[in-house]
């Protein structure tokens, strides 16, 4: 008796804690206000940064109640509305295949062009869709010939799910990164 109750106490516990963690809030996210930074309290510490997004059909998929594109397209525009005015260039590159990118693997939306708010975010409206395999190594090695017309500090900004991303052809794009720019490269 007591093992039978002992198991049924057991399957409620585990079916409770199953379901307590299949639950999750939907995502909410209040409207993006701005810091107004103050650019003369702020040194850049780079001189080109290319912000690298993920536009594989993986972002098409749903995440805490939203589309995890139109996450990630906030997180740049969030950026991009924060950043105050600097003496950069920057790019914006997109990964993924299809129509979605001019039947590319990689595609740049905007740059290498010195730093423009609004050029930037234009170049972040044009993504209109997404599909496709997961192709980051194509976008790293995009992002590394923007990076590689810079002659200073420069950035890789990474925005991607991490899915099917073909992880060893990653690494080996990324090192060569490395290799080529050594300590001028930081990868965020």
């Amino acid at each position: 008796m007591f093992r039978r109750l002992f198991s049924v106490s057991l399957i409620v516990t585990m079916m409770g804690l199953l379901a307590a963690c299949a639950t999750a809030p939907p995502m909410t996210t209040e409207p993006f206000q701005a810091a107004q930074l103050d650019s003369t309290a702020f040194v850049s510490s780079v001189d080109t940064f290319v912000v690298l997004m993920d536009a594989s059909s993986s972002m098409a998929e749903k995440y805490q109640g939203g589309h995890k594109i139109t996450l990630a397209k906030k997180v740049v525009s969030g950026i991009n509305e924060t950043l105050p005015p600097i003496d950069a260039k920057a790019a914006l590159v997109a990964f993924g295949s299809g129509e979605c990118l001019d039947k590319q693997h990689a595609l740049a939306l905007f740059g290498p062009a010195p730093y423009n708010r609004g050029e930037m975010a234009a170049g972040l409206d044009s993504l209109k869709c997404v599909g496709g395999t997961s192709p980051m190594y194509d976008g790293v090695e995009l992002s590394g010939q923007k990076l590689q017309e810079s002659l200073g500090q420069v950035a890789l900004v990474v925005v991607s799910d991490g899915e099917d991303i073909n992880q060893d052809a990653v690494i080996t794009s990324v090192q060569n990164l490395k290799d080529a720019m050594g300590d001028r490269l930081c990868i965020y």
